[in-house]
Protein backbone atom coordinates (compact mmCIF):
# COMPACT_ATOMS: atom_id res chain seq x y z
CA UNK A 1 0.00 0.00 0.00
CA UNK A 2 3.25 2.06 0.48
CA UNK A 3 4.36 1.60 -2.76
CA UNK A 4 0.40 2.77 -3.93
CA UNK A 5 0.55 6.08 -1.93
CA UNK A 6 3.89 6.78 -2.83
CA UNK A 7 3.15 6.54 -6.85
CA UNK A 8 0.15 8.87 -5.92
CA UNK A 9 3.14 11.36 -4.67
CA UNK A 10 5.18 11.04 -7.63
CA UNK A 11 2.27 12.09 -9.09
CA UNK A 12 0.81 15.19 -6.89
CA UNK A 13 4.68 15.53 -6.64
CA UNK A 14 5.03 16.24 -10.68
CA UNK A 15 1.77 18.06 -11.42
CA UNK A 16 2.41 20.03 -8.49
CA UNK A 17 6.05 21.04 -10.16
CA UNK A 18 4.73 20.92 -13.62
CA UNK A 19 2.55 23.94 -12.25
CA UNK A 20 5.40 25.77 -10.47
CA UNK A 21 7.59 25.57 -13.61
CA UNK A 22 5.29 25.85 -16.86
CA UNK A 23 2.52 28.38 -15.23
CA UNK A 24 4.44 30.06 -12.74
CA UNK A 25 7.61 30.43 -14.37
CA UNK A 26 9.36 29.17 -10.63
CA UNK A 27 13.19 28.07 -10.85
CA UNK A 28 13.09 24.73 -10.62
CA UNK A 29 14.38 24.57 -6.99
CA UNK A 30 12.08 26.95 -5.87
CA UNK A 31 9.49 24.64 -7.69
CA UNK A 32 11.07 21.59 -6.03
CA UNK A 33 10.71 22.31 -2.76
CA UNK A 34 7.14 23.34 -3.39
CA UNK A 35 6.24 20.24 -5.30
CA UNK A 36 8.60 18.29 -2.31
CA UNK A 37 6.37 20.14 0.64
CA UNK A 38 3.08 19.20 -1.06
CA UNK A 39 3.34 15.48 -2.02
CA UNK A 40 5.00 15.42 1.39
CA UNK A 41 1.75 16.53 2.79
CA UNK A 42 -1.07 14.48 0.61
CA UNK A 43 0.94 11.72 1.56
CA UNK A 44 1.11 11.77 5.20
CA UNK A 45 -2.85 11.80 4.62
CA UNK A 46 -3.09 9.35 2.11
CA UNK A 47 -0.64 6.82 4.37
CA UNK A 48 -3.18 7.40 7.43
CA UNK A 49 -6.20 6.08 5.55
CA UNK A 50 -4.72 3.65 3.46
CA UNK A 51 -1.34 2.32 4.67
CA UNK A 52 -1.94 2.44 8.04
CA UNK A 53 -5.32 2.38 8.40
CA UNK A 54 -5.35 -0.52 11.48
CA UNK A 55 -3.10 2.70 13.33
CA UNK A 56 -5.17 5.13 11.92
CA UNK A 57 -5.06 8.80 14.01
CA UNK A 58 -7.60 10.77 14.67
CA UNK A 59 -7.69 14.50 16.53
CA UNK A 60 -4.66 15.33 18.36
CA UNK A 61 -3.28 12.07 17.66
CA UNK A 62 -3.42 13.21 13.30
CA UNK A 63 -2.14 16.64 13.88
CA UNK A 64 1.00 15.09 16.33
CA UNK A 65 1.84 12.70 13.33
CA UNK A 66 1.40 15.07 10.84
CA UNK A 67 4.29 16.85 12.72
CA UNK A 68 6.23 13.84 13.62
CA UNK A 69 5.92 13.00 9.56
CA UNK A 70 6.90 15.67 8.65
CA UNK A 71 9.78 16.17 11.24
CA UNK A 72 10.86 12.76 10.42
CA UNK A 73 10.98 13.21 6.40
CA UNK A 74 12.67 16.67 6.54
CA UNK A 75 15.66 14.62 6.01
CA UNK A 76 14.33 12.80 3.14
CA UNK A 77 12.80 16.26 1.47
CA UNK A 78 16.33 18.02 2.00
CA UNK A 79 17.76 14.79 0.41
CA UNK A 80 15.17 14.97 -2.34
CA UNK A 81 15.54 18.44 -2.94
CA UNK A 82 19.74 18.22 -3.20
CA UNK A 83 19.75 14.88 -5.23
CA UNK A 84 17.00 17.01 -7.56
CA UNK A 85 18.88 19.70 -8.17
CA UNK A 86 22.37 17.99 -8.68
CA UNK A 87 21.23 16.30 -11.33
CA UNK A 88 19.26 19.17 -13.10
CA UNK A 89 22.55 21.19 -12.84
CA UNK A 90 23.73 18.33 -15.18
CA UNK A 91 21.53 18.85 -17.53
CA UNK A 92 19.45 16.23 -17.02
CA UNK A 93 15.69 17.30 -17.70
CA UNK A 94 13.24 18.76 -14.95
CA UNK A 95 11.04 16.02 -14.79
CA UNK A 96 13.62 13.14 -14.19
CA UNK A 97 15.42 15.09 -12.31
CA UNK A 98 12.36 15.54 -9.68
CA UNK A 99 11.73 11.80 -9.96
CA UNK A 100 15.44 10.88 -9.14
CA UNK A 101 14.76 13.16 -6.11
CA UNK A 102 11.68 11.30 -4.83
CA UNK A 103 13.15 8.20 -5.11
CA UNK A 104 16.43 8.81 -3.00
CA UNK A 105 13.74 10.33 -0.46
CA UNK A 106 11.20 7.23 -0.54
CA UNK A 107 13.46 4.53 0.84
CA UNK A 108 14.49 7.00 3.85
CA UNK A 109 10.52 8.41 4.31
CA UNK A 110 8.98 4.63 4.40
CA UNK A 111 11.47 3.41 6.72
CA UNK A 112 11.23 6.19 8.66
CA UNK A 113 7.77 7.03 8.87
CA UNK A 114 6.96 3.38 9.62
CA UNK A 115 8.77 3.74 13.06
CA UNK A 116 8.17 6.79 14.28
CA UNK A 117 4.97 8.46 12.75
CA UNK A 118 2.33 5.23 13.17
CA UNK A 119 2.81 4.08 16.73
CA UNK A 120 0.35 1.65 18.46
CA UNK A 121 -0.89 3.39 21.80
CA UNK A 122 0.16 -0.09 23.55
CA UNK A 123 3.95 0.53 21.88
CA UNK A 124 3.74 -2.35 19.37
Amino acid sequence: MFLLVGGCGLMAHLATLSVCILLLHMQFLAGQVVATLTAMTGNFFLNNIITFRDMQLHGWRLLRGLFAFSLICSFGALTNITVAQYVFAHSWPWVLAAIAGVMVSSVWNFAASSLFAWQREDGQ
